[in-house]
């Protein structure tokens, strides 16, 4: 099995190659590498960050090129691409532990130490230092279903961390009920991987997540269980983090945390997360999500998620027998709330029909509709539009 060409290293070098990452070779300290990272646009590879020189990229979903470059289109088809994949279910393959890159380096018991991690502030009013880019994997242990999420960690010593589970999310479910039972819940965490891997977490549809992780790819994704924890993950991640969250619920205050939309979140309890193995490939490189910050339209959150409103406008769209041209939905907004539609010449109503259609969606309080002459994904085209057909 292939375990390179899914791998976040090899989709950073074609990041470089086009243009869409910068390489600083500079000494960087843990403490200032937030506002590196805020201060150009493009992703950034750092070769030495911290007193470990860990190697760290960050921003890799922060541009709609990038993740046209993630899934191998143009930019303006990455809609219609996903829905493509997403019609074509694939599955999970498991391997052995022995053929997992992620578990060439295996540290448990007195070896763990998460103060090897790059943990770090993020924005100036964070709670404490933590990994923004962790995709979680977790199994309900009384129904047997899976879930694959987008975690931050916060730091609290060298074995434990604590992760944020307030909002609604199908991990929450399955964590309420295993405190309902006194039992822990397993979890892991993978740190370092392709793009794919968080568009895939970051939806909510009714199916097999793991799974849903290949189908997203549009191919078989190699899996491998935990050493720990016997949980799937990716076996072609930079680094895992397994263990498991306790059974004594939600008892230590954690936050703030910086949000998506640029402002603060509010310190909620949360529970504890306890570490019973890190392992990771030889050369790992470590990875730090672009979550939020004055520009919207630079960050991972922003393009993520307007990558996935995209897919959801074009859903509620057809099922309402109406088929766009163009769809975007603006980063600058937030990935979501604001979205600009094309359509071709036809019934005096069906601008209507199809705003009416897109209340439906999640999260989206705008919509500007425009004839198929009019490129959406143009600020220029759609500024000239808005004053001089707009009545």
């Amino acid at each position: 099995m292939d375990f390179e060409k899914f791998r976040l290293r090899p989709f950073v070098q074609r990041l470089i190659e086009i243009g869409e990452c910068e390489v600083c070779e500079e000494p960087v300290s843990l403490a200032d590498l937030s506002a590196h990272i805020e201060a150009t646009r493009p992703a950034k590879l750092f070769k030495k960050v911290g007193a470990g020189h860990y190697e760290v990229v960050a921003a890799v979903s922060g541009s709609r090129r990038r993740l046209a470059a993630a899934f191998g289109v143009d930019e303006r088809d990455i809609a219609r691409e996903y829905l493509r994949r997403l019609e074509r279910p694939q599955r999970i393959v498991e391997v052995p532990s022995a053929d997992a890159p992620v578990h060439q380096v295996i540290r448990t018991d007195s070896d763990i130490d998460l103060m090897r991690l790059p943990f770090h502030l993020q924005h100036e009013l964070d709670g404490g230092p933590y990994i923004s880019s962790a995709l979680d994997f977790s199994v309900d242990p009384a129904s047997g279903r899976n879930n694959v999420g987008l975690r931050r960690l916060m730091l609290r010593d060298r074995r434990t961390m604590r992760s944020h589970l307030y909002s609604p999310s199908h991990m929450k479910e399955f964590y309420k009920a295993a405190v309902e039972r006194r039992k822990p819940l397993p979890v892991t965490f993978a740190i370092g991987c392709h793009p794919l891997g968080f568009l895939a977490a970051t939806l909510r549809l009714a199916v097999d997540e793991f799974a849903l992780l290949a189908t997203v790819r549009g191919e078989p994704a190699p899996m491998v269980r935990g050493v720990t924890n016997g949980v799937l993950a990716p076996a072609d991640a930079e680094i895992t983090i397994e263990g498991c969250f306790d059974e004594l619920g939600y008892r230590e205050k954690e936050g703030p945390y910086g949000e998506f939309n640029g402002f603060y979140s509010g310190v909620l309890p949360d529970p504890v997360f306890h570490v019973t193995a890190i392992t990771q490939r030889r050369d790992a490189l470590f990875q730090t999500a672009y979550h939020g910050g004055r520009y919207l339209s630079w960050t991972d959150a922003g393009h993520l998620g307007s990558v996935n409103a995209e897919l959801q406008i074009w859903k509620a769209l057809r099922a309402a027998s109406i088929e766009p041209t163009a769809v975007y939905s603006v980063p600058a907004a937030g990935g979501g709330p604001h979205a600009r539609i094309a359509l071709r010449r036809g019934a005096a109503d069906q601008a209507r029909r199809a705003i009416t259609a897109l209340f439906s969606v999640a999260r989206l309080k705008h919509v500007f509709v425009v004839d198929d002459d009019i490129d959406v994904f143009s600020d220029e085209h759609v500024e000239w539009a808005m004053s001089t057909r707009f009545r």
